[in-house]
C-alpha cells in the first residue's frame, strides 16, 4: 500500500511528463504502443500514457459468430524501437474471471491472427509469436471449443511480455501486460443490450482492479522518472 501511495505521488508529479494515475488503469479498446526507454521495452496506450492494462472488449456491435472478433488491439512500434530488431510477445495461459480471481476457463481458448500467421492461446499453454515491425494489424478471436455456438461470457484475461529476442541486445523485457478481454460479462436474458447500462460494466471494472491490486508488476520510483524523460522525449519528437 505505501509503494502505490508512493506511486501515486510519483505519477501526479509527472503529469507534465504525460505519465498519469491511468498509466495503471484500464486502455479500452486502446492499440498498445511499445518503445525501448532506459534500455528496457515499455508500453503504452495512444496517449504516450504507460499502460500496462488494457480492457479491449469483444461483441461490441456485431451480430453472430463476428461477435466474438475484434480487430484491436493492434501492437505498434515507436520511435526507438530498432526495425531491423526483431520482438517477440510471450503470452501466459489463458484465464477467465469468476468473481474473486482468475481461473482456467476451460476449453475456450483465443487465436490472435498476425502478419505471420495465426496463434492460440489456450487455458494450458500460452506461447509466443514475433512481432511484424511493417505490419502491426491484429484480429483476435474468442473459440468456444465446446460445442456451444457460443464461448462461455465473462472476462478473459491474457497476460505477457514483449521481449528483444537477440540476448546480446541489452534490452530488458518489458513488464507484464495485461489484455483483460471483456464479453458480454454483464449480459441478461432481461437486458440485452447490457452496454446501455453502467452496472453491467460491473464485472469488467472488477476483474481489471483485481488485476491492479494483485497481479500488477509496479515499476520502482526510479524507474518511472526515467520512463518520464522518455515520455517528453516522445512527446517531443510527436511535435
Amino acid at each position: 500500500m505505501v509503494l502505490k501511495q508512493a506511486l501515486t505521488a510519483v505519477l501526479s508529479v509527472g503529469a507534465s511528463l504525460s505519465l498519469g494515475t491511468s498509466a495503471f488503469a484500464h486502455g479500452e479498446n486502446s492499440d498498445l504502443h511499445y518503445d525501448v526507454i532506459g534500455g528496457q521495452i515499455i508500453t503504452h496506450d495512444t496517449t504516450v500514457s504507460l499502460q500496462q492494462i488494457f480492457g479491449p472488449h469483444f461483441g461490441l456491435s456485431q451480430s453472430g459468430p463476428d461477435r466474438m472478433v475484434v480487430n484491436s488491439p493492434w501492437f505498434v512500434p515507436d520511435f526507438n524501437v530498432d526495425e531491423t530488431s526483431t520482438y517477440s510477445v510471450n503470452f501466459e495461459a489463458l484465464s477467465v474471471w469468476n468473481g474473486s480471481g482468475f481461473v482456467n476457463p476451460g476449453l475456450e481458448s483465443v487465436t490472435v491472427a498476425h502478419a505471420n500467421g495465426a496463434h492460440e492461446i489456450t487455458s494450458t499453454a500460452g506461447g509466443s509469436f514475433n512481432l511484424d515491425y511493417f505490419n502491426p494489424e491484429l484480429t483476435w478471436t474468442l473459440n468456444s471449443n465446446n460445442g456451444a455456438a457460443d464461448p462461455d461470457r465473462g472476462v478473459y484475461l491474457i497476460q505477457f511480455t514483449i521481449t528483444d529476442v537477440d540476448p546480446l541486445s541489452g534490452v530488458e523485457d518489458s513488464r507484464p501486460v495485461f489484455f483483460a478481454f471483456d464479453f458480454e460479462s454483464g449480459y441478461t436474458v432481461d437486458n440485452p443490450n447490457y452496454l446501455s447500462d453502467d452496472y453491467n460494466h460491473h464485472h469488467h471494472h472488477m476483474a481489471r482492479a483485481y488485476i491492479l491490486d494483485n497481479l500488477l508488476d509496479v515499476p520502482e520510483p526510479g524507474s518511472l522518472a526515467l520512463m518520464g524523460i522518455g515520455g517528453l522525449a516522445l512527446l517531443r519528437r510527436r511535435r
